[in-house]
């Protein structure tokens, strides 16, 4: 049977007991859909809520403890094997679940959720459509372009489209603070540093070499009372990076986080980093 009208989408859910997102991205796409899950939660208040990410950033869902069970999905450093996708889905399909939301639209998260046995399997279109049986996989599903908006609120679009309410995006994270001083940075810093996390998985994702310490450059002349943190991850790649760049700087920022961050930590960092001061922007 092919796919059903979204509209309504919700409307006939809104009884599931048992609610799944998937979502294999990466670390920004992981916090992009915060605001989308953070919808799901209240549309289904008495759900039990799942969520599936990248099995390496599995700590960053620590921020959201209204989401009940985090479920890791190998993507990074290597791609799940068949055998690891074969227990995935029995996985999935032990659970039960009455819902399962899918707002990337990546073949391996579609195949994923048409094989989770889900009663209610809510997709987005990819682009281009995907291929013609795509439809077919879900029990409904929404298209939304992918690059004329932040992905969150892409996400959002998406589930408003499928009768969520549609209402601003909130990002409702909870940061641990004892993360900050595991950082070892004291409250008084709070909003004195500006904080740059340069590298990220592919070279063309980043600024060359040569644009990134003018930007570094730049921030010291517009803002010299900000300190500047420098952060990467604990991967071979970003770490020698990190080590040229430094070598480029003319003096040494106050702080150089290379690799040694939890992602709790990182989001601690980044929560109370100050980047301009009244008045001013960038």
């Amino acid at each position: 049977m092919a796919a059903s009208n979204a509209e309504n989408f919700l409307q006939r859910t809104r009884a599931a007991k048992k609610v799944m997102v998937l979502d294999l991205g990466f670390l920004g796409d992981t916090v992009h859909l915060l605001p989308a899950l953070w919808l799901v939660r209240q549309a289904y208040p008495q759900a039990e809520l799942h969520v599936t990410v990248a099995a390496h950033i599995t700590s960053l869902m620590d921020c959201v403890p209204w989401v009940n069970r985090v479920w890791g999905y190998m993507r990074y450093p290597r791609h799940a094997t068949l055998r690891e996708n074969i227990q995935m889905v029995a996985r999935l399909r032990r659970e039960q679940f009455d819902v399962l939301i899918n707002l990337n639209g990546s073949d391996r998260s579609s195949w994923l959720t048409f094989l989770s046995g889900a009663r209610e399997r809510l997709g987005r279109m990819p682009n281009g459509g995907g291929p013609p049986f795509w439809q077919r996989m879900f029990t409904a599903h929404v298209a939304h372009p992918f690059t004329e908006e932040p992905v969150y609120e892409q996400r959002c679009r998406c589930l408003a489209k499928a009768g969520f309410p549609s209402t601003p995006p909130e990002f409702h994270a909870q940061v641990d603070p004892a993360g900050l001083r595991a950082a070892d940075i004291s409250g008084a810093d709070k909003g004195s540093y500006v904080h740059i996390s340069p590298f990220t998985t592919a070279d063309f994702k980043e600024l060359p070499p040569e644009q990134l310490v003018e930007l570094i450059a730049a921030l010291t002349k517009h803002f010299p009372e900000k300190k500047l943190a420098l952060s990467c991850a604990p991967v071979p790649r970003e770490l020698e990076k990190m080590e040229q760049l430094l070598a480029q700087l003319p003096q040494k920022p106050w702080r150089v986080f290379a690799g040694n961050l939890s992602l709790m930590q990182l989001a601690a960092v980044i929560q109370h980093s100050g980047a301009a001061t009244p008045g001013r922007s960038i």
